[in-house]
């Protein structure tokens, strides 16, 4: 049983992603059909967070809690007792303020080997000391880069060898011709690198269509090495290896693929077959972790409860699912620290929880 599982899944390997594949091609394809056995794990409260937040990250031993207060951006939390030891970071229109609250932060490490928190706004990103921030309860930011590319469609990540990696969305001339340019991962800078996973788009007299089709977090490791790219409403995973130029795809075979929504979906039945896998990422140097849902979207954007349950599959950065826990509560970001092994994720009510991973 287990030799003939083996070879359907090689079978499928080689028909999944290669250049037979129409709409989605990687170096190589993985499968995982996310029916492994989870281990339980219960969440503990940390804080109530009075704001709303838009995200967590995870360096060394900090927690970065990204919430809308105008006031106070970042919250930073010490992973190794779970108390505030830091807030700074206001919305203003001084240099070291942000215009809005920020959406794309990430780390990157500086050559000091010292954490920097990126923040990418309209115009340009700046890189902030976070070390220097934490003690002094302020913003102190580095260096502010002037991009080139339009927000709208461009993610724009730095690299901690100055080059630059940028995904750009599924994007458009104009949005009034239906005309769609298919979305792509680059390098620009002394390293020039291009990973064209999507070699082609579906077509579909539904705009909407398309924003779900290819709806994707994206984040990078702080060494720079890594990138994944985790697509929301089909299951599929997106890894690229920087140092090895090397884009690894995994896949859930009991997912829709993009040649579905094609053939498939449109106005009038998007809202009984979409469905929202995958809510959101975090990464560490030597993984990376995603949160699964897998219910209807209708029923995901009516509900405002942590009742039920939540799965998170953990990977290494070969593809290889490591691990996989369900969590007692119905949760939203997440973030890891691999320092003290501690998941930190926040619910529906916006409560900090945490839990150590074993």
């Amino acid at each position: 049983m287990k030799r003939g599982f083996f070879l359907n899944c090689i079978i499928f390997l080689l028909f999944s992603c290669g250049d037979g594949n129409k709409f989605y091609s990687t170096d190589m394809c993985l499968i995982t059909n996310n029916q492994n056995r989870t281990k339980t794990v219960a969440l503990h409260s940390v804080s109530d967070i009075s704001s709303y937040v838009n995200g967590l990250l995870c360096i060394d031993n900090y927690l970065v809690v990204i919430q809308q207060n105008k006031d106070s951006v970042f919250k930073i939390i010490d992973t190794r007792n779970d108390s505030v030891v830091s807030c700074f970071g206001k919305v203003g229109h001084s240099g070291d303020e942000f215009l809005n609250i920020p959406q794309r932060v990430y780390f990157v490490r500086g050559k000091d080997g010292h954490p920097l928190l990126c923040v990418q706004e309209k115009m340009h990103t700046k890189i902030i000391d976070l070390i220097r921030s934490i003690k002094y309860n302020k913003c102190f930011i580095n260096a502010i880069i002037k991009e080139n590319k339009d927000f709208l469609f461009y993610y724009t990540f730095h690299l901690p060898d100055g080059n630059c990696l940028n995904y750009k969305k599924i994007s458009y001339e104009d949005a009034r011709d239906n005309v769609y340019i298919k979305p792509i991962f680059y390098i620009d800078g002394e390293s020039k690198m291009e990973w064209d996973v999507f070699p082609n788009i579906i077509t579909s007299d539904f705009p909407n269509l398309f924003d779900c089709a290819y709806s994707m977090n994206v984040q990078i490791t702080p060494t720079g090495k890594y990138v994944v790219g985790i697509q929301n409403f089909i299951d599929i995973v997106t890894i690229i290896n920087i140092d090895r130029n090397k884009s690894i795809g995994i896949i859930n075979p009991s997912s829709y693929t993009l040649e579905d929504m094609e053939s498939d979906f449109n106005k009038k039945n998007i809202s009984e077959k979409l469905k929202w896998y995958n809510t959101s990422s975090c990464v560490t140097d030597h993984c990376f972790m995603v949160l699964k849902d897998g219910r209807f979207y209708r029923d995901v954007v009516n509900e405002d409860s942590e009742s039920g349950n939540s799965v998170i599959y953990t990977y290494d950065w070969n593809g290889k699912l490591l691990s996989s826990y369900t969590m007692n509560k119905r949760v939203t970001n997440i973030a890891y620290c691999d320092i003290t092994n501690k998941l930190y994720v926040i619910g529906s009510s916006n409560k900090l929880y945490s839990c150590i991973l074993k």
